[in-house]
């Protein structure tokens, strides 16, 4: 199964982001006017070295192969290209194993390896790393970023939208397409994850909408379990009559609440974006339906990204 566009749209963006700004500060100092002998070496390439905090083997390392898959293909794009003239971009990866110990040592690692920058992919990532980047002046680059974490402005960054402001967009859609409050009464949404994902700003949004609007939506809660559970009864009892479900865990928690005889229709983000498991575990059935609220294309679809995606992918993975 292809990755989705989620897999290249981060990396391609943190590198654009990354690299510009640093490549500034190699430019001419001015100091001089005398023009420099000529010479017919090549100039040696400014390398960038890109630190990747990541899950190789951990509770999350199945949905993060496509994330690694895009981030190394990246790199290796730019690199052949000569995208970004006179620069090497170096790519270092840390098996984080989204264990919340590993957080500031796998920062610390990076940058002994020689990491310029460094992403991060797990939410709680941010929440630990915002005050040694601050203290060091270093840039980390978060795929799912909270608000709290990025205010007031310092060295950690977001490249994806926040949960807040999908959870709103994603709420407000609904009522307004493909639910008919008028008729059916307000619809029933809840959600279920894992404490470490960084769903519950979007559950709080919803949950605002649903105060502010009953006779549209009623929020029927959020049902947080800590990160590597698989204990979703309580959820799935909570949630078993609703109209619409967020998940979080998708290949344990969408087996267990269908099993449950929960039968809403799904909710998802960018943070359901790997459906590698899903397919193992012939699971397409259950999440039939669901809404996926996007920042991209589908690889489906055309435009610039998915076109890019496609090329890399019949390029570099044609045997897979």
């Amino acid at each position: 199964m292809k990755p989705s566009a989620k897999t290249w749209i981060i990396p391609l963006i943190a590198l654009i982001l990354i690299i510009l700004p640093l490549l500034s500060a190699c430019g001419n100092d001015g100091g001089s006017s005398s023009p420099e002998p000529t010479t017919s070496e090549p100039p040696r390439k400014v390398k960038i070295t890109i630190g990747n905090h990541t899950d190789l083997t951990g509770v999350s390392a199945v949905p993060m192969q496509e994330v690694n898959m895009g981030v190394t293909d990246i790199v290796r794009y730019y690199n052949e290209n000569d995208l970004i003239p006179g620069v090497e971009v170096e790519l270092v990866e840390y098996d984080g194993q989204s264990d919340p110990s590993k957080d500031k040592p796998g920062y610390e690692w990076l940058k002994a390896k020689g990491a310029d920058v460094i992403m991060v992919w797990i939410p709680s990532l941010g929440i630990t790393l915002r005050a040694p980047a601050d203290a060091d002046r270093f840039p980390v680059f978060a795929a799912n970023a909270r608000k709290e974490t990025l205010y007031p402005p310092g060295y950690l960054f977001s490249t994806s939208p926040l949960m807040d402001d999908e959870g709103w967009n994603l709420v407000k859609w609904i009522v307004a397409n493909d639910w008919d409050w008028q008729t059916k009464g307000p619809a029933k949404i809840g959600g279920a994850a894992w404490d470490s994902n960084g769903l519950d700003p979007g559950f709080e949004k919803i949950k605002m909408h649903a105060e502010s609007n009953p006779d549209q939506v009623e929020w029927v809660g959020s049902y947080i379990i800590p990160q590597g559970a698989f204990q979703w009864e309580v959820a799935v009892d909570a949630l078993r009559d609703c109209d619409y479900v967020i998940p979080d865990n998708f290949w344990s928690f969408v087996r267990s609440y269908r099993e449950g005889g929960g039968k809403a229709k799904l909710l998802g983000t960018d943070t359901h974006s790997s459906f590698a498991q899903i397919d193992d575990m012939r699971l397409w059935p259950k999440i039939d339906g669901m809404l996926i609220i996007w920042q991209s294309e589908w690889w489906t679809d055309e435009g610039e990204l998915p076109d890019l995606v496609n090329r890399l992918m019949n390029e570099y993975h044609s045997a897979a």
